[in-house]
């Protein structure tokens, strides 16, 4: 086999799996669906005894409430995400009295709602390799300041460090803490958590921050 034809067949093999981790992000938001419907039908009869009429349709949207009465939907394993995490952002107040939830993981329901949308209505081939990483980082925080520990999250862990090693050319990488650049950000204060960076030493491989740390005169990031 020449040197030609081994480049192509490895930037084949590098396309199918890229094909293959795509397709895996939808999977997740079906898994995070089954697992978080099981979590409402635990918790809101807690917090009202008419949960259903108190905290469920008032949640949903006309096209939503439409559907529970023309298919006489009863119960929360019937519905969708898109639906679930309606009723987690408009019963938030009511959440937060009962779990030690912080503000940010009302963010974060509020992009998985962007997240699932997306999925669902776009080619999974027109959405970029950074975009999936950040959904998936997302969907993980979110899912773990829910449930705490839960296989999914491990899961979507271990997914996201794939995507780093395929960003790098199959490279195992590990957390350090470095001087980074921009990378498709308005300026450096534009990055956070979840942001795919390229680093100053090395500026062809692809990092992702895990924490910002703030100092004098300039931030540091923990890259993974």
């Amino acid at each position: 086999m020449t040197e030609k034809s081994h480049g192509n067949e490895k930037k084949m093999m590098q396309k199918n799996e890229m094909s293959n981790f795509r397709s895996q992000i939808p999977s997740f938001l079906q898994e995070a669906t089954v697992l978080l419907s099981s979590w409402l039908t635990q918790t809101l009869p807690a917090i009202s005894e008419s949960w259903w009429s108190e905290l469920v349709v008032p949640s949903l949207s006309f096209q939503q409430k439409e559907r529970v009465e023309r298919n006489r939907l009863d119960s929360i394993e019937q519905f969708d995400l898109a639906a679930l995490l309606r009723i987690l952002d408009r019963n938030w107040y009511f959440f937060v009295e009962k779990f030690p939830w912080e503000q940010q993981l009302r963010n974060y329901i509020k992009e998985v709602q962007t997240i699932r949308n997306k999925w669902a209505h776009t080619d999974s081939c027109m959405i970029a390799h950074d975009d999936a990483y950040r959904d998936c980082d997302t969907l993980e925080r979110m899912l773990s300041s829910i449930l705490g520990d839960n296989p999914l999250s491990s899961k979507i862990a271990e997914f996201k460090k794939r995507l780093i090693e395929q960003s790098n050319g199959d490279e195992p990488s590990n957390p350090v803490s470095t001087p980074v650049v921009a990378k498709h950000y308005e300026g450096i204060e534009a990055i956070s958590p979840g942001s795919m960076i390229t680093v100053k030493s090395c500026p062809g491989k692809i990092g992702v921050v895990v924490e910002k740390k703030a100092q004098s005169p300039e931030n540091r990031y923990v890259v993974f």
